[in-house]
């Protein structure tokens, strides 16, 4: 499917166009599509704008689950 076994966790939004999401929230993405450098992550459906500096983690299945 050309997916990645990559997502975002993200413990704050900033904007969000559509409207899906309010300032603040939480969010967890699907799986990446593709990354470019300069912060863009795409899934199927989304373009996130990464801000700021994060961390990249291993985690299992079930913790994954759990964010939620």
């Amino acid at each position: 499917r050309g997916l990645e076994p990559v997502l975002i966790y993200a413990r704050n939004v900033v904007l969000d166009s559509r409207e899906r999401f309010n300032r603040g929230d939480w969010v967890r993405s699907t799986f990446q599509l593709r990354y470019e450098d300069e912060g863009l992550f795409f899934t199927r459906n989304t373009l996130y704008v990464l801000l700021g500096t994060g961390t990249r983690q291993r985690i299992t299945l079930s913790d994954l689950l759990s964010l939620s």
